[in-house]
């Protein structure tokens, strides 16, 4: 490996926080896959002169191994999925610049990444497009998902062809990707989406050697590619995410609605489960995104907010209100301070609800778990007084 023009590891230069910028990066160039170091370079722009980017849309994944490129002339290290779409980007057509969450957001400055967050829905919306990245496929995945599928690689080269295509189609349907969280703001705000993938199987016409074969597809025809003969098969992965963007066409959707519909999605910090759905709700317009905050200030805020907003009917709404919000960021044992400490003042100071009204929003997290036996374990028994204990089954 090659040192970079200049020693030592890269510094961000500070974005200014009265503008309304970003920054974006350039990739060098190379067709080879094995070929030097990746060199990226970084600047800083301004909103106001409409760039024009690609934004890329990825999992994290692992961050445990990090991966060295050159940035600006200094060493910066990525994540090993990260690493190889870098490598893809710089082998396809795609020209730059491009917009990277962990390279175009300093993620050790949290004010820096309130504020970037804060601004995503309009970063992937202003996009060209979003490049959706689902990794590299090498040749062991891809046999091992076969022999899941019951239909091990064997016989001629047009069986075997068959079978990594099917095997390959499965792989990329149901990944991991499609279940992270702000995939539902990223491809849900673009304007165009194209989806990459990688695989690497042995090249015929070099004994022992490997093969890359970069893939690129349009939504409508890698939709087409996934969904394969077999149309009925159930809505998983990429093909819920396909009905998701058609639903999300029939109108605008409040942060409830959105906490609802995907309940199930993941992220790893929990707050990201309000903040990376608020900037598509219609009722979160200028939310406050602070990852400084307690996940219980995170929730309180949330409450307040939309009461605030006018977003809450009566006492019962925002009940049931704060019961999803609570188990959208981990439920009770979480959410709530520890035990003995008593939150039901403070909720009172912020004008949530009439004093009084909220005694057993505490005193400990043992009084909001329902007992085993009521058959709704994780969902707050009563953030009212105990006398005022309803039921907030929604229809």
């Amino acid at each position: 490996m090659t040192s970079p023009s200049s020693s030592g590891s890269f510094v961000y230069e500070p974005l200014d926080p009265l503008r309304d910028c970003t920054r974006l990066i350039e990739i060098e160039h190379c067709t080879n896959a094995m070929g030097p170091d990746l060199r990226c370079h970084v600047k800083q722009v301004l909103f106001s002169d409409r760039p024009k980017y690609r934004a890329l849309s990825y999992m994290w994944g692992d961050e445990t191994a990090r991966f060295p490129i050159h940035l600006n002339g200094k060493w910066f290290t990525v994540a090993e999925n990260l690493f190889r779409a870098l490598g893809f980007l710089r082998r396809e057509k795609f020209a730059g610049p491009f917009w990277i969450d962990a390279i175009c957001i300093n993620q050790d400055d949290i004010q820096e990444k309130n504020r970037q967050i804060r601004i995503m829905p309009h970063i992937y919306f202003c996009a060209s497009a979003v490049l959706v990245w689902l990794g590299l496929y090498p040749e062991a995945e891809i046999v091992e998902e076969s022999k899941r599928m019951g239909d091990p690689i064997l016989g001629s080269f047009l069986t075997y062809a068959s079978t990594v295509e099917k095997a390959t189609r499965r792989l990329l349907r149901d990944c991991g990707y499609w279940k992270r969280l702000w995939i539902i703001q990223e491809i849900g705000k673009a304007a165009s989406i194209e989806v990459c993938y990688a695989t690497s199987l042995p090249d015929t016409g070099y004994p022992g050697g490997v093969q890359y074969r970069d893939r690129s597809l349009h939504w409508d025809a890698f939709i087409g590619k996934i969904r394969g003969p077999d149309r009925k098969r159930g809505r998983t992965g990429a093909l819920r995410m396909n009905d998701q963007l058609k639903w999300k066409d029939k109108g605008s959707h409040t942060l409830r609605s959105l906490l609802e519909a995907h309940h199930d999605a993941l992220c790893k910090n929990p707050r990201d489960k309000v903040y990376g759905l608020a900037g598509l709700a219609e009722d979160c317009y200028g939310f406050p995104v602070d990852y400084a905050k307690s996940l219980f200030e995170v929730w309180a805020d949330t409450l307040q907010f939309l009461q605030d907003g006018g977003h809450v009917k009566d006492e019962a709404d925002l009940l049931d209100l704060a019961a999803i919000l609570m188990n959208a960021l981990g439920g009770p044992s979480q959410v709530m301070p520890p035990p003995g400490t008593s939150c039901s003042v403070e909720l009172e100071l912020r004008g949530l609800l009439p004093v009084g009204t909220m005694a057993k929003i505490g005193p400990t997290t043992d009084d909001m778990m329902v007992s085993s036996e009521s058959g709704t374990t994780g969902r707050p028994a009563s953030i009212g007084a105990a006398d005022t204990r309803r039921s907030r089954t929604r229809a």
